[in-house]
Formats: C-alpha cells, structure tokens, sequence
C-alpha cells in the first residue's frame, strides 16, 4: 500500500466498494483535490483481463456536502436516472456510469 495514503480512509473506501459488490482487490486511492464542496476519491482496483497481466480500474467515490446539498439522496438518484437516461439515447458513446448496492441504493 502506498506510504501516503491513509489506513482508515483506505479501509472506508474499501468498505464502500464492497457495499457497491466491487469484487476485485482493492489496490489503492488518490484524493481528487479538484472542487470545494464535496470530498472525491479515486479508488483503485487490481482487475485480470484475461491476458495474465494485472490492470487497473478507477471508481471516483464522493462525499456529498450535506450543508451544501440538503438532499443528497434525492440528488443522487436524480443524477442517476439522468445517466441511464443518457446510456439509454446514446450507447455507442462513453457514458458516466453509476454502481449500485445490492438493494440498488448509489
């Protein structure tokens, strides 16, 4: 594990992708220090793509500002819908895409 990077927010954000069934070994994380409202990480896991060779896959994880944004449930679900609206019209073009806990909560 990367020297800089913090045990416990390191175990929290392994936690998260557990919750969201992300399967592969957690590897790492960066904090992303763009924005000053919410606090987003880049979490980084150890994929097999089926060459025998390890690669990396990036999830951003976000905590939204509850002072900022009141309804942060509400919020995310909106985005979400808005996002599959989108994949829906458009599934040719890279898209953002949400994932979800197993009761289909983001």
């Amino acid at each position: 594990m990367n020297a800089d990077m913090n045990l416990d927010i390191a175990r929290k954000l392994k936690q998260i992708g557990d919750a969201f069934c992300i399967k592969d070994p957690f590897f790492s994380y960066e904090e992303v220090k763009m924005g000053n409202v919410n606090h987003t990480y880049k979490t980084n896991y150890i994929i097999d793509d089926g060459s025998g060779m390890a690669k990396i896959k990036s999830y951003l994880v976000q905590r939204v500002n509850t002072y900022a944004f009141q309804h942060p449930v509400e919020l995310m679900q909106n985005i979400d819908r808005v996002t599959e609206h989108i994949r829906a019209k458009h599934p040719e073009n890279r898209n953002l895409h949400f994932h979800h806990t197993a009761d289909r909560k983001n």
